[in-house]
């Protein structure tokens, strides 16, 4: 034989059995995909919108910037006054104040009970300095003016 006509006929083996190959792949492939010689079953499409709800947006007027999800970053917030109101008044002048409410006392008193503790007989200084904590809600209504203008 030739080494030509072997070159030749292995080569041919080769290509026949790569055709066999290839068509038998894309039969099995063909099988995989769902085809249908017939009609679907009745009110499927109808069955199939129905499942579909629409979902409607609602449309919301503008939102300043500063009102955007203020309720969330108020609730977010941790407190920073103290809420001693679920703790029990003091019965008397000596007590463990972390388990009872703050005694809050008015002004003048409070300056007077600061006198006699810094008085001679006490601390003896007189002059020192008196520490406040004041709360002030300074919150009203807003006003808004325009002012005409000409051009």
């Amino acid at each position: 034989m030739n080494t030509l006509s072997f070159r030749t006929a292995i080569h041919s083996c080769i290509l026949k059995s790569l055709q066999n190959k290839l068509i038998r792949s894309t039969f099995e492939t063909t099988n995989l995909i769902q085809t249908r010689e017939y009609a679907a079953r009745k009110g499927t499409r109808e069955r199939k919108k129905k499942g579909k709800v629409k979902v409607e947006i609602q449309k919301v007027g503008f939102i300043p910037h500063n009102q955007r999800n203020r309720e969330k970053y108020l609730a977010s917030r941790p407190k920073l006054k103290f809420d001693d109101s679920t703790m029990r008044d003091p019965v008397d002048d000596v007590f463990v104040m972390n388990y009872y409410k703050w005694v809050v006392y008015p002004f003048q008193e409070a300056v007077q009970c600061h006198r006699e503790t810094h008085s001679p007989e006490i601390y003896n200084k007189p002059d020192s300095d008196l520490l406040v904590t004041v709360e002030l809600n300074m919150q009203g209504e807003k006003k808004y003016f325009i002012i005409k203008y000409a051009q």
